[in-house]
């Protein structure tokens, strides 16, 4: 038998014996190589897209461009603001969150990208690792945590924000105690939908959407 030389281990796939290389895969079969490799820690393609996510977001979290644009876009914080009693004693400088309007200490403060980008394939994990580590600070904006939250859930889900804000709400609602979940949509008004968990869900959510 052939021994392999170390080009074909590299481009080698799981079937080597029909001779195949990475270059005739389609993006599917790459990943699915990857995912079914022996060596392999993840069971599924979410959950190595899920890895891919997570490492281009730690990286874009020490990304100097990112922190020097956030340190520049913080102020002093002023006696005024110190008195008030809004911010530990501790807190140097703070900035203003631009969907609440808020004034918050810069480690309650995130940049976020403006535009939204997805990583769930091949084709899409490039422009991920760009949107990461390659935008502009035009496309960055300081949120507060909670306010950042509700937009990135937003745009997972192709929300408005307000819709977000519920979509959350409902969220913390549904680990309620199921019998606590039955009392409260009977004071709100939905007596009807308290038979499953995603009626009641689904009730909580209209509920939030009106306040």
């Amino acid at each position: 038998m052939k021994k392999d030389t170390k080009k074909e281990i590299l481009d080698g796939l799981p079937d080597q014996n029909k001779g195949e290389t990475r270059d005739k895969l389609t993006d599917e079969e790459w990943i699915q190589a990857i995912v079914k490799d022996p060596h392999s820690c993840w069971k599924t393609p979410s959950q190595y897209f899920s890895y891919i996510r997570n490492t281009l977001r730690r990286a874009s979290s020490r990304n100097p461009l990112k922190t020097n644009w956030k340190r520049a876009n913080l102020k002093p914080i002023t006696p005024t603001q110190r008195s008030s009693g809004r911010f530990h004693r501790s807190t140097k400088f703070v900035g203003m969150c631009v969907i609440c309007r808020k004034m918050f200490a810069g480690s309650h403060l995130e940049v976020d990208h403006k535009t939204h980008s997805s990583c769930v394939s091949k084709t899409t994990a490039e422009g991920f690792m760009w949107h990461c580590l390659g935008t502009t600070t035009d496309q960055y904006q300081l949120l507060c945590k909670p306010c950042h939250k509700i937009k990135s859930n937003a745009d997972n889900k192709g929300i408005t924000f307000e819709e977000s804000r519920g979509d959350k709400k409902a969220i913390v609602f549904s680990k309620r105690t199921v019998a606590r979940q039955k009392e409260l949509l009977t004071e709100w008004g939905y007596p009807d939908e308290l038979n499953n968990a995603k009626s009641r869900r689904a009730a909580a959510f209209k509920h939030y959407m009106k306040e």
